[in-house]
């Protein structure tokens, strides 16, 4: 497989200098974390029972032994008045091990041959590799909001014997969610062809229009009418708490089985305090709670997302259209031409923003530099940061 270029330690290595010699932080627009003071947790009792010998001695593996996971499903099956079986999900520690583990799974079943929807996370991109996938580009282009062509997609699935798709919703970074039609058309297509799909729905579950930000309407559509299929979902990206992770896996028993085996001997167990905060985060009684503050940050998210479709109206840009979640894509014309990773660091020395070039993620485009942009840093430096960048153009 062909080796791509994920790294930006030249790129974070450049804002380190610049923070040094200019004596104030460069302005991180494309962060990946939410401004502090936004992540608060009252009433939901993180730190419950951490002193409790019987608690931090304990191993919490995957396979869920002391039935953790019947707190998820009562949430699930309250919210959706729908029976889960136990068999359908289980818990894990973050996104990316719980990827690893499905894409293991799908291995042992033989599975060599997989077409990733682009752009895509650059951890997938490493995990093919290091799992010795054969990967297939589906390459979505911001000029039309990331459209699917489920024609050409059926063309490239067979003129490459795909065996598995891998998609991200919302498409990575964009803010752009993908409809449940176009899922029930890449179901019939799996049908056909008897291919897997893997959804990585870590960012997703926060359409700007919603009401339900705990578990995504479309996870028991998928669930109750696909076949062969692995869903990765994480509250935990929905409240903006990357120091304490969680996710659940959705697939059919067979691979969940698989995920649990493999997950004892090399992913280990989970600590306490994700588990503490996971029960709190999915009791019933807590919903309202959870569900206000998810609601809060992506209201501000959607709020902030129109200011800037005013602030760069007319402006030669080009911005995806967001429904959800807290990133956006932007693009503004190359000035020269030179590799992404350095027109990046040439903008921080020039202006003092740091944005993180989307051709990471394998999106490249031959007249815009393409960077994501997250919603929810401090909204003074988000405005100032975006004025800086237009001023370019």
């Amino acid at each position: 497989m062909k080796r791509y270029n994920t790294s930006i330690k030249k790129l974070m290595e450049a804002q380190k200098e610049y923070d040094l010699i200019s004596k104030e932080k460069a302005i991180f627009i494309s962060d990946w974390n939410a401004e502090l003071e936004r992540i608060t947790y009252p009433s939901i009792g993180i730190g419950k029972n951490l002193n409790d010998k019987n608690t931090i001695g304990n191993y919490y593996y995957w396979t869920d032994e002391l039935n953790y996971k019947s707190h998820f499903q009562q949430c699930y099956q309250e919210l959706f008045q729908t029976e889960l079986s136990s068999e359908n999900f289980l818990i894990g520690s973050n996104g990316s091990s719980s990827t690893m583990l499905s894409l293991m799974a799908l291995k042992e079943l033989g599975v060599n041959k997989i077409l990733a929807f682009t752009p895509i996370y650059f951890s997938a991109i490493r995990l093919f590799e290091l799992l010795d996938y054969q990967m297939y580009r589906f390459d979505l282009d911001i000029r039309n909001d990331f459209r699917i062509n489920i024609e050409l997609l059926e063309m490239e699935i067979v003129r490459n014997n795909i065996e598995a798709v891998f998609i991200t919703d919302p498409i990575f970074s964009s803010g752009i969610e993908i409809s449940e039609s176009i899922y029930d058309q890449i179901n019939n297509l799996s049908r056909k062809y008897n291919i897997w799909i893997v959804i990585d729905y870590i960012y997703g579950g926060m359409n700007w229009e919603s009401s339900n930000f705990i578990i995504s309407n479309k996870i028991p559509h998928i669930t109750n009418t696909f076949s062969n299929y692995i869903v990765i979902e994480s509250i935990a990206k929905r409240l903006f708490v990357n120091g304490i992770k969680t996710s659940i896996v959705f697939s059919t028993s067979q691979i969940i089985k698989k995920i649990s085996r493999l997950s004892i001997y090399t992913v280990g167990s989970m600590c306490c305090l994700q588990l503490n905060m996971l029960k709190n985060i999915y009791y019933v009684e807590n919903a309202h709670i959870i569900n206000g503050l998810i609601e809060k940050n992506v209201h501000q998210a959607s709020r902030r997302f129109n200011r800037i479709l005013s602030l760069t109206k007319g402006k030669n840009c080009i911005i995806s259209s967001c429904n959800c979640s807290y990133f956006f894509l932007m693009g503004i014309p190359y000035q020269y031409q030179i590799d992404d990773i350095g027109y990046a660091v040439n903008i921080l020395k020039q202006i003092g923003v740091l944005t993180v070039p989307h051709s990471r993620y394998l999106m490249t485009n031959n007249q815009y530099y393409i960077f994501r942009v997250n919603l929810l840093i401090n909204e003074q430096d988000l405005f100032l940061g975006l004025t800086k960048l237009l001023d370019l153009i």
